[in-house]
């Protein structure tokens, strides 16, 4: 069996979830949805940027719209937040607490590459 012919789905699940998951943790700082984080997030601080953008770009990700852009975004967000919270502690992720931020950040590069997959707005409306 050719597993080659799911690629187009895969990719479109990978998306999903991965961008799905990077909404509910903007959603949880700023919205307090699905549950109220502690403490509440600054806008005005860069916690609160790199909040809305989780939000953003995990709902532009959840829908396959401007999946491109959005993933390129969220992988230089991932890069930050590595950079910001993890790599000070340790070369190694799995010692900083960094390696789902890591796994986040290449996930988004990878789809910010090959784009949206066959279930997306993008390809709805006929970007590639």
């Amino acid at each position: 069996m050719d597993l080659r012919q799911f690629q187009p789905l895969c990719v479109s699940l990978l998306r999903i979830v991965a961008g799905g998951m990077t909404f509910l943790h903007g959603s949880t700082k700023l919205l307090d949805w699905p549950y109220a984080a502690a403490p509440r997030i600054d806008l005005a601080s860069a916690a609160g940027a790199i909040a809305v953008l989780e939000l953003v770009c995990g709902a532009l990700l959840v829908a396959g719209f401007l999946t491109r852009p959005a993933a390129f975004v969220a992988a230089i967000l991932m890069a930050v937040v590595y950079a910001l919270l993890h790599a000070s502690g340790s070369v190694y992720p799995l010692l900083n607490g960094g390696e789902k931020t890591l796994l986040y950040g290449f996930v988004f590069l990878a789809l910010a590459a090959v784009g949206g997959g066959a279930v997306s707005v993008d390809r709805l409306i006929g970007r590639r």
